[in-house]
């Protein structure tokens, strides 16, 4: 059963590099996972993916070359809160405070009105 702890952990986007010779390849989390496991299980043979292969005897070294959050917002946005322009922020901003000095009105008039 999954906790509610464990269901909003971050789910990471990896970058890995091998170091073969004087080559160095650059694979996904798929790629290295299927590397690991057949490091793990003892196969001494070529590893072949799309477009390259790599020799499991030849691999000199093995890194992490980045780890980033799946589907991060952009910086200073929240999931309720939709990312704008400055244009659409400054007609917002507008919008807002003319309903302000609106309401400002109608207070006074009210206020007026209960004065009397």
């Amino acid at each position: 059963m999954e906790t509610k702890e464990e269901s909003t952990q971050p789910v990471f986007e990896e970058e890995w590099a091998v170091q073969i010779g004087k080559e160095q390849f650059v694979l996904n989390e798929r790629q290295i996972k299927l590397l690991k496991e057949a490091d793990v299980s003892g196969q001494r043979g070529i590893i072949w993916f799309d477009k390259f292969a790599v020799s499991i005897p030849h691999i000199q070294s093995i890194w992490l070359i980045s780890r980033k959050i799946k589907n991060q917002l952009p910086e200073g946005t929240t999931p309720n809160e939709p990312i704008r322009t400055e244009e659409e922020q400054e007609r917002i901003s507008k919008k807002i405070q003319e309903m302000k000095e609106k309401l400002m009105i109608k207070l006074e008039k009210h206020g007026a009105q209960r004065n009397k």
